[in-house]
C-alpha cells in the first residue's frame, strides 16, 4: 500500500500517472477528499451563470448541472451509451490561431499553453448528430456521444468511431482521441490500432 499526494497523481485533463507509469501496475483502492469549509460556487459554466454568486447553493447550482446533463446526454438506461466518447483535443496556439481564421465560431478555452477545443463542436460541425452506421449513431441532441441505436455492435462502434475521427481531421486536421476504453480479448487497444 502508498499513498500518492495529489502532484504525484500527476492529474491532468483526463489524465494521471494510472494511465501511463503506472498503468496496469497499481489499483485506486482509496481517496481522500479536502473540501473548504467555507463554500464557493464556480458558476462560470454557462447556466450557472443565471444564479447570483452571493445567494447560489450548493443544491441550485446541482440541480442546473443535473438538467442540462438531462438535456444533453442520453439516459444509459433507456440508450445504451459510454458518455462522451472522445476527449477535448488540446492544440497549439499557432493552429488555433489558424483555425480561428477560418472557423470564426470556433469554440475554444486556454489550457496548459495551448487551446483546448470542445470535440462536441468540431463533430457537429461535420454535420454527424444522427449519423448512423449499422445499429451505432451519433446521437442527435449531443455530437460528443455515440449512442447503441438498434443493436449496434462492437464493430459498429468501431467503424463509426473512425468514421467521426476522420470526419474531423479531415475537415479540421485536429486528431480525436477516444476518451472511453476498449478492451480486446487479450489487453486494452485503441482506435488508431483497429483501423
Amino acid at each position: 500500500m502508498k499513498r500518492l499526494t495529489r502532484e504525484a497523481c500527476l492529474f491532468g485533463y483526463r489524465d494521471s500517472i494510472f494511465k501511463h507509469q503506472l498503468k496496469d501496475k497499481a489499483i485506486v483502492t482509496a481517496i481522500g477528499l479536502a473540501l473548504d469549509k467555507k463554500w464557493q460556487p464556480n458558476l462560470s459554466y454557462g447556466p450557472l451563470q443565471s444564479l447570483e454568486p452571493t445567494t447560489a447553493t450548493p443544491k441550485a447550482v446541482f440541480d442546473i448541472v443535473v438538467k442540462v446533463r438531462q438535456e444533453k446526454l442520453p439516459d444509459p438506461k433507456v440508450t445504451g451509451n459510454a458518455g462522451s466518447f472522445f476527449k477535448n483535443p488540446i492544440i497549439s496556439l499557432e493552429q488555433y490561431d489558424v483555425l480561428k481564421a477560418q472557423f470564426d465560431a470556433l469554440v475554444a478555452y486556454p489550457a496548459n499553453e495551448g487551446m483546448k477545443l470542445a470535440a462536441g463542436w468540431l463533430i457537429d460541425q461535420c454535420g454527424l448528430k444522427g449519423h448512423q452506421i449499422g445499429g451505432a449513431m451519433v446521437h442527435p441532441n449531443q455530437a460528443l456521444v455515440l449512442v447503441n441505436h438498434s443493436g449496434a455492435t462492437a464493430q459498429d462502434i468501431v467503424e463509426l468511431a473512425a468514421f467521426v475521427r476522420q470526419s474531423v481531421l479531415d475537415k479540421f486536421g485536429v486528431e480525436l482521441e477516444h476518451e472511453v476504453r476498449f478492451m480486446g480479448a487479450q489487453q486494452e487497444v485503441y482506435l488508431k490500432d483497429l483501423l
